[in-house]
């Protein structure tokens, strides 16, 4: 099963290497540390993690969406940061962030946004707007 894993993530480096125009640093370093698969340290894995900042912009219109590609290897890097063995294990400082990306969110976005709603029809409709949101939010950093 390594072997296979290891397999997808190269041709997965190989696309992103052969398409200069949509390949991302963030690609290319994520293509890194899987394949060392050794252990990734909490500061070298979350700097990889800006997944959370690019759904956000996502969300607020200001980007495009994730490629799978990107996705795939958010994903498996937090899995892995999660599935090390003591005391590599990093699931509760994830979890953690997690957490606090989505009260800053709240806080920082959703509130300012309802708050400048005064008529009541449109307070709903943002409140509508924000809650779609926030489900694309759970499942995207889930």
């Amino acid at each position: 099963m390594l072997y296979r894993r290891e397999s997808k993530i190269k041709n997965t480096r190989c696309y992103t290497c052969c398409d200069k125009t949509r390949a991302s640093k963030i690609e290319m370093s994520l293509t890194k540390i899987v394949e060392l698969a050794s252990i990734i340290e909490w500061e070298e894995g979350w700097t990889y993690t800006e997944g959370i900042k690019k759904v956000k912009r996502i969300l607020e219109g200001q980007q495009e969406s994730f490629r799978a590609e990107e996705n795939m290897m958010l994903y498996t890097l937090i899995y892995n940061m999660c599935s090390q063995r003591p005391p590599h294990n990093y699931d509760q400082q994830l979890y953690d962030k997690y957490k606090e990306a989505f009260d800053e969110y709240i806080s920082s976005t959703v509130l300012p946004a309802l708050r400048e709603k005064h008529d009541a029809e449109f307070m709903l409709r943002e409140l509508v707007k924000r809650w779609e949101n926030h489900k694309l939010m759970v499942v995207r950093l889930s």
